[in-house]
């Protein structure tokens, strides 16, 4: 690895470990849940209504790990914080592999693209019996 990557891993590795400020900061100042991650009952409350494809959609998704942990509620905020790196990490390896995947695929495609066309550029050739000293002038020319 070079000094690049060391960076970024080390930047990712330092999100990890803040990731569990969004459950230990709203939890420390009684400010409920963290942001974005309100279930329909809360928003009900919070706005009187709840918006019709929110509704729709929350009877198909269901987290893995609701409330970032194994049993609703019970967990303590050391607990959920763990959980939550845990996911954090996850998702950076998943989003990883993805982008790795994604750029492999666009390498290969650039690689084709580029014999493709430098096989159309070159100069053709009388047979094979010409010398190094002619294919030199021939590429040259």
């Amino acid at each position: 690895m070079n000094r690049f990557s060391n960076k970024i891993l080390i930047g990712l590795l330092v999100l990890v470990l803040l990731s569990p400020l969004g459950i230990i900061i709203p939890a420390k100042f009684h400010a409920g849940n963290s942001w974005g991650e309100w279930s329909i009952e809360t928003i009900k409350k919070d706005l009187g209504f709840v918006p019709k494809g929110m509704e729709k959609n929350a009877k198909i998704w269901k987290a893995p790990l609701p409330d970032y942990g194994t049993t609703k509620g019970k967990n303590s905020i050391l607990m959920q914080s763990g959980y939550y790196m845990v996911s954090t990490l996850i998702a950076m390896v998943l989003i990883i592999l993805v982008t790795i995947g994604l750029l492999k695929i666009v390498q290969k495609r650039e690689l084709r693209l580029t014999d493709t066309l430098e096989h159309d550029n070159m100069p053709p050739q009388k047979s094979d019996t010409t010398t190094v000293k002619q294919r030199i002038y021939i590429s040259k020319n």
